[in-house]
């Protein structure tokens, strides 16, 4: 195999158990192509799904060319919330802003094919611990929601899901109906909405294209933002060690997120806004890594 300028990274990273390069344009068209059979699609948890989870991912292969395993699964959600929360209210407002994701994947597309670029995909020791993470988070994560939501027409919410959640729920019903920016508190009448509120016109505007109301929709789109945040956070603690990662690192890097779960598993496992903002700041170190290159 030739050798790149992504290969003289294993001095300061995990050396691949596997690597493979391909063209890039492939990948970027592939997404263009699923977003746009998203929108054709009528309003439908499918359609819901597959918008929150491919819309953001084009933008990042353009500027990061190697990737692991576990980012391709870890990323993409974290990053489409993201693209959704930023063109939430044209969206509410006016529906064609919806076509802005596939539209992009596909220039990204032709321009990577002109310049011929191309992906790197690995898989490292590091990837390891990001999926092993995952697989640990989808335990709680897959008890909470079983035991909440709809259950023989009734729909039943325990703990934080009658508080927080139910909160976060209704704030992202207002910004539905009102298509845009939740104005007021939902449960006291004459009081102004002063939480923050990007993360829940985004939310608006994913559930929106379910068809369902808030309460419904999160239940199938909560645990993919919930489910990768942390183990993106593995990820992004393991690229920042900026020496090679030994196993001995990857379980003392497990090992740390693991005992801020049990500090607070709450904040991980009930979908509220502190629960996805933990994502965001995962992609951002992420991004930020030391041993991420350009």
């Amino acid at each position: 195999m030739t050798i790149t300028d992504t290969e003289s990274k294993e001095t300061t990273e995990s050396r691949p158990v596997w690597r493979h390069i391909l063209p890039a344009f492939p990948a970027h068209f592939g997404l263009a192509a699923l977003l746009a059979v998203s929108l054709v699609l009528p309003l439908s948890p499918l359609r819901m799904v597959l918008l929150a989870v491919l819309s953001g991912l084009s933008p990042l292969l353009a500027v990061r060319r190697r990737w692991g395993i576990a980012e391709l699964i870890l990323v993409p959600p974290q990053a489409s919330l993201i693209f959704w929360c930023l063109m939430a209210l044209p969206v509410l407002k006016f529906g064609v802003f919806a076509a802005l994701p596939a539209l992009i994947a596909a220039l990204l597309g032709e321009n990577a094919r002109r310049r011929k670029d191309t992906l790197t995909l690995e898989f490292t020791l590091l990837d390891a611990a990001g999926l092993l993470a995952l697989l640990g988070m989808l335990i709680p994560i897959t008890l909470v929601f079983h035991a909440n939501g709809m259950q023989a027409g009734k729909y039943i919410a325990h703990a934080w899901f009658g508080r927080d959640s139910f909160y976060l729920f209704a704030l992202i019903q207002e910004a539905i109906e009102r298509g845009g920016w939740p104005t007021e508190n939902p449960f006291v009448a004459g009081v102004a909405n002063f939480y923050p509120s990007l993360l829940h016109v985004g939310c608006a505007a994913l559930t929106r294209q379910s068809g369902l109301i808030a309460a419904e929709s999160l239940l199938l789109i909560s645990p993919l933002f919930l489910a990768t945040g942390l183990p993106l956070l593995v990820v992004a603690a393991g690229r920042a060690v900026g020496g090679p990662l030994k196993p001995i690192s990857a379980l003392l890097v497990v090992g740390a997120t693991a005992g801020a779960f049990l500090l607070r598993p709450d904040l991980f496992i009930y979908p509220q806004p502190e629960s996805y903002v933990i994502g965001w700041l995962a992609l951002v170190l992420w991004l930020w890594g030391e041993g991420v290159p350009s």
